[in-house]
């Protein structure tokens, strides 16, 4: 997933734990001041990398969807197990 060069991050579909509609705690807001709608919850820590080469540990982030069912509906597909809460 990458946001322009300001942050990027690689999420396997084995690691999504959880994904949601109601706010997971520290959970990171993609892009930075928006109104997310969508959360996933890792299985561990992931990487992600800011600009100018930092890096930060992630355990859950948060999304501002532009169609959040049609997101839900192709991680599903994705990921059949995943588990699921409104």
């Amino acid at each position: 997933m990458r946001f322009g060069l300001l942050f990027s991050i690689r999420i396997p579909f084995e690691e999504i734990l959880q994904l949601r509609y109601g706010p997971t705690p520290a959970a990171t807001p993609v892009p930075r001041n928006s109104a997310p709608g969508v959360f996933l919850e890792f299985r561990r820590p992931l990487t992600a990398e800011k600009m100018l080469g930092f890096t930060k540990q992630l355990t859950a982030i948060a999304l501002s969807t532009d169609n959040p069912e049609d997101f839900e509906a192709a991680l599903l597909r994705a990921v059949p197990d995943i588990n699921h809460l409104p």
